[in-house]
């Protein structure tokens, strides 16, 4: 980077190398005390995340939330090795570990976020539940590793051009949090403001991440979300969208059991799609549509 120039991550101009090998492209997106670059290294592309709280040192991470927390989720990612998430390339300070910026370079994911993809390609019920079979075994290494990814969602689910999908938007996983954070979903928000009135601490756990997933299928399968401030669902997406099965519609009334300890695993979750698929008729092979 020019010497005259100040270091902000917040403003990588094209052309800053990071890392010695990476290669600034554009600033793509970002949020709180993050920023997201895509990055090019030859010629493959990939994505930069980088801390843009204050400058530091790498023994003063522990002071610095924003720091700690990216690293928190590079230590996630360097733990995880699975074809359904998204792979860490790199890590680093920028520009360099005595006074900088933590950083960490992952995959580029062609794809597109889950609900987007239904909208475009109009997959099958087959295609979807293929999708979210590979989706709850990522969970289902996450979880037996000890963590909650705890921000499920459409965003964070990509599928590319085969149809396989990619879980990245690790920022938030594996916390214990009581305070009411912004970005939380609105649904855990409820459930932590109506605890926080006790002083009862609220610790996601896996249950929380089967419940988003039963959203995000209820919404792909009903055409419209559930109603999250009830936070219970009386009745399954059948109810709105008689063309789904019944035995998707039981899947996802068990995700959005209102009790947690109710409600499915992941390892559970893929056993019921399997049997789902193994007794599926030729319906469930044709365009979808809610």
């Amino acid at each position: 980077m020019p010497a005259n120039l100040p270091l902000d991550p917040n403003s990588l101009p094209p052309g800053t190398k990071v890392g010695g090998d990476y290669t600034v492209e554009a600033r793509i997106g970002g949020s709180g005390q993050r920023a997201l670059y895509r990055v090019s290294r030859g010629t493959r592309i990939s994505m930069l995340k980088i801390s843009t709280a204050e400058r530091a040192s790498v023994k003063e991470v522990k002071r610095i939330p924003a720091h700690d927390r990216l690293l928190g989720e590079v230590s996630i990612l360097l733990g995880l090795s699975h074809r359904n998430v998204v792979e860490l390339s790199a890590q680093g300070w920028w520009p360099d570990a005595s006074d900088g910026y933590p950083y960490f370079v992952m995959d580029h994911v062609e794809g597109d976020p889950v609900l987007r993809w239904q909208e475009k390609t109009r997959p099958s019920l087959r295609a979807i539940c293929g999708v979210f079979q590979q989706v709850a075994d990522a969970l289902r290494v996450l979880h037996e590793m000890g963590i909650v990814h705890r921000d499920v969602k459409s965003d964070n689910l990509l599928v590319r051009q085969d149809g396989t999908p990619v879980m990245v938007g690790f920022g938030r996983a594996g916390r214990d949090v009581l305070l009411i954070e912004p970005r939380d979903p609105v649904w855990a928000r409820d459930v932590r403001k109506e605890r926080a009135k006790t002083g009862e601490r609220y610790d996601f756990k896996p249950s929380d991440d089967a419940r988003a997933i039963g959203l995000l299928l209820y919404e792909m399968l009903a055409g419209r979300a559930p109603s999250i401030f009830a936070r219970r669902v009386r009745a399954g997406p059948r109810k709105l969208n008689p063309k789904v099965p019944a035995a998707l519609d039981g899947i996802v009334i068990e995700l959005l059991e209102k009790d947690p300890e109710l409600r499915m695993g992941a390892l559970e979750l893929i056993g019921k799609l399997k049997r789902a698929l193994y007794e599926a008729d030729a319906a469930w092979d044709v365009p979808f549509g809610a």
